[in-house]
């Protein structure tokens, strides 16, 4: 086998074998460059690999990266993932988006009406609940809503606590905002918007009139007195006549 010698120490060579092994082997007055046939084994062959250690500045820079992209990742959860929207609808109609801390992560116009109103409303930043003044009174400035007008709010998320938050805080800070000259009510799913399983558990309710009829048809009739009743009486008072005779004999 040939080798050609790689590195040369005081005490040591490395060479490389005809198999790609750096192998370290006793230095006999070896030279960098040189090609032998004999040598000296003073250890195991190393295998000619990139082998990373764990203390290496690579490894350190892939954890600092896998660290960075888990706190980002986290950070786009809370601020920029939608936890929940209001729908408001006066005679526009527009969507909130809101995260998790409650601050408004989107704004949309889901008809044209809506579209103009939002059109110059900066939302970034902004508190859901100063953003719904700020469109009730870009409202009011339109001439969209008046006193007495109505305001509709349509909340939806997955949490049921926040929803129910969301609503009565909205319902106040818009009813002090406008002075309370201006109806807010809380619109309910419709039928369509339902998922598949709450349609199942809807329970359609027995008007009281159907129910009285039902019992009507089912009340059980009187019963009647069998024929052979009547026969047994009509018997019994033969039997009567009977005796009646049989007194006047004893009387003879």
């Amino acid at each position: 086998m040939t080798y050609l010698v790689m590195e040369c120490h005081k005490s040591y060579a490395v060479v490389l074998d005809n198999e790609g092994r750096f192998i370290k082997v006793a230095n006999l007055g070896y030279e960098i460059g040189d090609r032998i046939d004999f040598v000296i084994k003073t250890s195991e062959p190393k295998s000619k690999s990139n082998v990373i250690k764990l203390n290496s500045p690579v490894i350190r820079l892939i954890t600092a990266a896998a660290s960075f992209m888990l706190i980002f990742l986290g950070a786009w959860n809370v601020l920029f993932a939608t936890y929940g929207t209001v729908q408001m609808t006066i005679n526009p109609e527009v969507k909130i988006s809101i995260n998790k801390i409650d601050y408004v992560v989107g704004l949309e116009g889901l008809n044209e009406d809506g579209k103009g109103l939002i059109s110059d409303l900066n939302y970034f930043g902004k508190k859901y609940q100063i953003l719904a003044d700020e469109i009730a009174n870009k409202a009011i400035e339109k001439g969209y809503l008046s006193d007495n007008g109505e305001i509709k709010l349509l909340v939806d998320s997955k949490n049921l606590n926040w929803k129910t938050n969301v609503e009565d805080i909205l319902i106040l800070e818009l009813e002090v905002n406008l002075d309370n000259k201006i109806k807010i009510t809380i619109s309910g799913k419709n039928e369509d918007d339902l998922d598949d399983d709450e349609k199942e558990k809807i329970i359609i309710p027995i008007q009281p009139d159907s129910i009285d009829d039902s019992l009507e048809e089912i009340k059980p009739e009187k019963p009647k007195m069998p024929n052979n009743y009547s026969n047994d009486n009509d018997e019994y008072d033969d039997d009567d006549d009977d005796d009646d005779d049989y007194e006047d004999d004893d009387d003879n």
